[in-house]
């Protein structure tokens, strides 16, 4: 992989963070509510909502208050709570493995439920087998996250008792505990990603097969479980980079409700709790750090297409 493909591709991140960092601070402002008079409270005089106003400066004009955030942002300094007066980036490290353990869980289901699905599907076009995964990923795309995710509770934790309906587990306190912990979250986050990637592989896999080098390599008495994974589902997993990385998006954000329902203390559930109280530093800094991520894991799908199609890396 030649550097200067990957120095191509990460100047052109920069302007793309730039615009995130104005989306990011500019959004938070539209939220309902005034942060002065939900920290000083009801009852607190218009003197005392002013010297708060003041003393988070949010008198500065717009411009100023996001050129100051962002400085903090350039030096490591995401702000502190306005509640729990504890740094957002301290709270955001401890929180952060429980998130990335549940994305990882929920990319899992996606990866393994999708491959299986579409490459079930693709082999047996026509079939029942075809229509139950067809069936079975249009279900998964129409139904959201908080509603699979309701189901499963009712199912395996109240009616059956095989997971805990809410709470996390460390895996350090217990594997076995986390593992149940984060079942029912990430089966519940991951179920529309695999229904969208077994459909899509469905799809180029099908297609796949009806190329020549597929014709000459049946041809040769290779056996189909060779062909597919030698020949075929390497050109058919192109799209299936660019679906991912847009997945690992929709599960990043699908954590603030999922984390929330489940009652896991990860850095979804510290959003969704912040954006009630107007803490702005905390959903700013939690989501510029989400964002972060989403273009990092992008760029790294950008990269493997180098690696993928070296036919790119000239380009």
């Amino acid at each position: 992989m030649p550097i200067q493909y990957i120095v191509k591709r990460l100047i052109s991140l920069l302007p793309v963070l730039f615009i995130v960092s104005i989306g990011i601070f500019g959004l938070t402002y539209l939220i309902p509510g005034d942060a002065a008079v939900t920290l000083a409270g009801d009852s607190a005089s218009p003197e005392r909502i002013e010297a708060i106003r003041t003393e988070l400066g949010l008198n500065e004009a717009p411009l100023v208050q996001y050129w100051t955030w962002l400085s903090g942002v350039l030096h490591g300094d995401l702000g502190t709570s306005l509640y729990m007066h504890v740094p957002v980036t301290t709270e955001l490290l401890r929180r952060f493995p429980v998130t990335i353990s549940l994305a990882i869980g929920a990319l899992v289901v996606t990866i393994v439920g999708g491959l299986a699905g579409g490459i079930a599907a693709a082999l047996r076009r026509g079939t029942w087998v075809d229509r139950l995964v067809q069936g079975g990923a249009s279900v998964g795309i129409a139904m959201p996250s908080f509603w699979i995710a309701l189901i499963l509770i009712v199912v395996f934790a109240v009616n059956l008792g095989w997971f805990p309906a809410i709470g996390y587990t460390s895996i350090a306190e217990s594997p076995t505990g986390w593992l149940q912990s984060i079942t029912m979250p990430s089966i519940a986050l991951g179920a529309a990603g695999a229904a969208v990637v077994a459909r899509q592989l469905r799809g180029s896999l099908i297609d796949a097969m009806n190329m020549d080098y597929v014709r000459t390599a049946k041809a040769r008495g290779l056996s189909p479980r060779r062909i597919v994974a030698k020949h075929a589902l390497k050109n058919a997993v192109m799209p299936i980079l660019t679906l991912l990385g847009v997945q690992v998006a929709y599960l990043l954000g699908g954590t603030v409700i999922v984390e929330q329902i489940f009652g896991i203390p990860g850095v979804g559930k510290y959003i969704y709790d912040s954006v009630f109280t107007l803490d702005l530093p905390v959903v700013q800094g939690a989501v510029l750090v989400i964002a972060l991520l989403v273009v990092l894991i992008n760029f790294l799908v950008d990269i493997s297409y180098g690696f993928v199609n070296p036919k790119l890396r000239q380009e």
